[in-house]
């Protein structure tokens, strides 16, 4: 009897003791590992605008004398606007201006480096000038005769140039020197421009100006902060100065068609003045502005 109570015993620590292997075992096959992870993306912001708006030319703009009123101000004679053209074409003339110019904006904060250029077609650069010399307007003269022929008041065009007659011909054509000669050292550009607060004698300068808005910029930059608007505008001063007022004079006559002659080196016989060479009547601007994320 006392023997089968001690086997049982035994039994019973030797089950406890299966038992708790099994479960020290269970335990060690549930000890795991393992990874995980989560990304997501979305597509960079660029936003970048780019806008232009207004003109620097038309047909009327304000008066100079009392410019408050914008380009292409229409109304009674009271707006205070001068109508410089009734052909349907752009022109220029002393004592105009347009001070609400020509503007554009450059905005946003791209997510990305990006590269603003400005485009100038510098073949199209055009400005309106007289070349520094000695100018006068001549005119057609009909009532010539042997009486009243005096060869030092008088010119005949001979070989593309004036010149004084070394005699009388009834059967030549005579020109007279009219108003007055005008004659100066420097080259005259009679339109006064400005841009981002500064003022400009030439439209080259102008566009020499715009092209150096080209730069690079990094992602995040805000460019209404960098760049944001310019404006371009411009004013042809009416001026009472009697030499400023011939060299305009000279420029409308050349514009009308007048005989407008320059003085040659010998400074008694004129020719012709040439485009380009000697003046020119056009004024022109053409530009424009890209933003391209760069690579």
């Amino acid at each position: 009897m006392k023997k089968n109570k001690t086997l049982r015993a035994a039994g019973i620590l030797f089950l406890a003791t299966m038992l708790t292997t099994c479960m020290t075992a269970g335990t060690f096959a549930k000890y795991t590992t393992g990874d995980s992870a989560e990304d997501s993306a979305r597509v960079a912001k660029f936003g970048v605008t780019v806008t232009a708006d207004g003109s620097l030319f038309g047909e009327e703009y304000a008066d100079a004398a009392n410019g408050n009123k914008p380009i292409n101000f229409s109304g009674d004679t009271n707006t205070g606007t001068v109508q410089v053209s009734a052909q349907g074409e752009n022109v220029v003339a002393p004592g105009t201006k347009n001070d609400t110019g020509l503007g554009f904006t450059v905005a946003g904060k791209p997510e990305v480096d990006v590269q603003v250029t400005a485009n100038i077609d510098n073949s199209k650069i055009k400005d309106v000038y007289l070349k520094a010399g000695s100018y006068a307007v001549l005119s057609q003269v009909n009532n010539v005769t042997e009486e009243n022929f005096e060869a030092a008041n008088l010119y005949i065009l001979d070989n593309a140039t004036y010149k004084h007659p070394e005699g009388y011909n009834a059967s030549a054509t005579y020109y007279k020197v009219v108003g007055n000669t005008v004659t100066f050292t420097d080259d005259y550009y009679p339109i006064a421009y400005s841009y981002d607060g500064q003022t400009y004698s030439k439209i080259a300068d102008i566009a020499t100006a715009v092209d150096n808005l080209d730069a690079t910029y990094q992602a995040n930059t805000d460019l209404a902060n960098v760049i944001g608007t310019k404006t371009i505008t411009w004013e042809w001063t009416f001026s009472k100065d009697t030499d400023t007022d011939t060299k305009d004079t000279i420029l409308g006559d050349i514009a009308a068609s007048s005989i407008v002659v320059k003085t040659a080196d010998d400074g008694t016989t004129y020719s012709a003045v040439a485009e380009n060479d000697d003046y020119n009547l056009n004024v022109g601007f053409d530009m424009s502005i890209t933003v391209d994320q760069i690579d």
